[in-house]
């Protein structure tokens, strides 16, 4: 009860019979009422389910749903109320969508200064958005950190290069952020030797220090670089990465060695037979026929070179059990010879390898594929050297590429579409 600030009050009335007495009363006091309960209609992302019946002078939490982070606020029923139609006052937290995990590529959490930041390479300024998702939901994203990247690279200009030294001119343009032309965060230009997966081999066979020009456009000549180095083993490009405060860029602007001393045409050849399966069911769980696919491919570069890696291996899947042909291209400078002359000269490790290769796909098993539970490998054939090399070397160019690093997987299966149109992937691409 409250006597609502108007004080307690004591009434003597007298007595009617007319009698020397009195009777006394006391008024003033009213019993309190609860708050009505909080109704919050716009911000489905607060939590008011403990705000239902909140009594005078007591306070009630508000916390942010799941899926949004931030300090619980609260809400305030007056003391005294006797009216039962007061609302709460409410003091709501300030919510915000939850980080997203897994961290993406590019960004980084500075517990120091608390805030996004862009990741080692990459550059920009990082900025966490929350989207709206269904029932309340939230979609956490993080944007604008990207890999500045040369705008484009110009045609290499050769001048006498051979199949183990590279010798020309490496021309491209100024660093490309996202949609933006702009070098504010770069220091440099280094040039790599790179295999397949864009792994850098070995140390930078050039640097060059930013201009600092100030362009509207890409102008793909900005930067003019001699080159003269050995090809450092397992080669199979040229790649251009920008130096920032933070470091080196994880990926860059490429030139394919094939653009430059031609097509790898000198090649490992052989097949063999996985007895066990079967192609027609296989090709009903195009799942397990990829990882088949890998693990063959994996077995195959363990035993053919340490330079050798899956991407060099190319496999094609054909009925008759499953028949597996294989093709070997080596990076250069590797001679596809000694890849040939290896794998030919000790056969039962190559097979003891396929067949453990097959083991180890576990979905086969659970799909029930493998007839009989057992598999074997046969007709495994001699591995033949295939030479049909036209090169490139002693012409005045070949073409340079825009496309990062990162899109080597997705230039892997458009060449392997062009093939089997029968396009010149090359011819193709820079068409």
């Amino acid at each position: 009860y409250t006597h609502s600030g108007m004080g307690i009050v004591k009434t003597c009335k007298p007595s009617e019979s007319g009698a020397c007495s009195s009777t006394a009363s006391l008024s003033g006091c009213v019993k309190v009422k609860p708050c009505v309960p909080l109704v919050i209609d716009k911000a489905c992302w607060l939590d008011a389910s403990s705000c239902d019946k909140v009594q005078a002078g007591t306070s009630c939490p508000i916390r942010c749903r799941k899926g949004w982070q931030g300090t619980a606020g609260f809400a305030t029923c007056p003391a005294g109320n006797v009216d039962p139609t007061m609302e709460l006052l409410a003091n709501p937290p300030e919510c915000f969508c939850e980080d997203p995990f897994p961290i993406p590529p590019g960004y980084k959490w500075d517990k120091d200064v608390k805030k996004w930041l862009c990741a080692t390479g990459y550059a920009g300024a990082a900025l966490k958005r929350c989207l709206p998702g269904p029932n309340c939901t939230t979609l956490p994203i993080l944007e604008g950190c990207y890999v500045p990247v040369p705008c484009e690279v110009a045609l290499w200009e050769d001048a006498g290069s051979s199949k183990t030294f590279l010798r020309g001119t490496l021309r491209f343009g100024p660093s490309k952020v996202g949609d933006v032309i702009t070098e504010e965060e770069v220091i440099s230009y280094k040039v790599f030797f790179t295999d397949t997966d864009c792994e850098r081999l070995g140390q930078p066979i050039a640097e060059v220090q930013k201009k600092g020009v100030t362009l509207g456009c890409c102008v793909a000549d900005v930067y003019t670089v001699r080159i003269n180095a050995h090809v450092e083993l397992g080669t199979t490009r040229l790649c251009i990465v920008a130096v920032t405060a933070q470091g080196i860029a994880p990926d860059g602007g490429i030139v394919d060695m094939e653009d430059i001393f031609g097509a790898f045409q000198d090649k490992v050849e052989f097949s063999f037979t996985i007895v066990g399966l079967d192609y027609a069911t296989l090709k009903e769980a195009p799942m397990a026929m990829f990882e088949l696919e890998m693990a063959l491919k994996e077995a195959i570069a363990a035993e053919a070179s340490n330079n050798v890696k899956p991407s060099h291996v190319t496999l094609e899947f054909s009925a008759g059990s499953v028949v597996v042909d294989v093709v070997i291209k080596p990076p250069y400078p590797i001679a596809a010879g000694d890849v040939q002359f290896k794998l030919a000269s000790n056969p039962s490790m190559l097979s003891v390898g396929l067949r453990h290769a097959v083991s180890m796909v576990e979905s086969l098993t659970l799909l029930g594929l493998i007839q009989n539970g057992l598999t074997s490998i046969t007709n495994l054939g001699r591995p033949v050297l295939v030479t049909d090399y036209r090169g490139r070397v002693g012409t005045s160019s070949a073409p340079g590429w825009v496309r990062p690093c990162s899109g080597s997987v997705l230039l892997t299966l458009l060449v392997a579409l062009l093939s089997t149109f029968g396009l010149s992937a090359s011819r193709e691409l820079r068409a």
